[in-house]
Formats: structure tokens, sequence, C-alpha cells
């Protein structure tokens, strides 16, 4: 393909690509803290604007986290109600 001018490049696996020179130097991948799974890596998000400033990145929710909030702050289900759902098991919670 080179032969011919078409641009191609290395077929890498995951683990290779995330561990190359190119996604090193581009701050490809950081690491976040879990209080429940200690440091997390994971990839960054590729787009970079001038006007936005770059956040530190934040380990992802555990299945349920935000169940209850969401729940009650978003949809505005009273204590009952969510309390019910907990308890027949139709939702479940994790808290840490």
């Amino acid at each position: 393909m080179r032969q011919y001018g078409i641009p191609v490049g290395e077929v890498r696996s995951v683990g290779s690509a995330l561990s190359s020179a190119e996604a090193s130097a581009r701050g490809a991948v950081v690491t976040a803290a879990s209080s429940v799974m200690g440091e997390i890596r994971m990839v960054r998000s590729p787009l970079r604007f001038s006007g936005t400033p770059v956040t530190s990145p934040i380990a992802p929710p555990m299945l349920g986290e935000h169940t209850v909030h969401v729940l009650s702050e978003v949809l505005k289900l009273n204590s009952d109600v969510i309390a019910d759902l907990l308890g027949n098991g139709t939702i479940a919670s994790y808290s840490t």
C-alpha cells in the first residue's frame, strides 16, 4: 500500500496501542483514583479546545452508585417509593 501512496499504519492490540510512544506523547492514558478499585487507567478524551480548560479525570461510577440521587433529585420520587423499589429488588444502589 505504501508503494502506491496509500496511508497505512500498524495494527496494534489495545494494550500495545495504549502503551505506545504516540499514546504517551499525546497523554492519551490517564489515571483516576477510585475508593473501591484504587487507581484506574483510562483513555483521555481526544478533544482539545483552546478555550476550554482540561479537567482532572474522575473514576467512573460503580453500578447503582447514583441510583437514589437520580430517582430523588431528577425524577422527584419520594423516599417511600425509592425504599419500596430498593426493598423489592426492582433497583439496586451501591454506596461506599
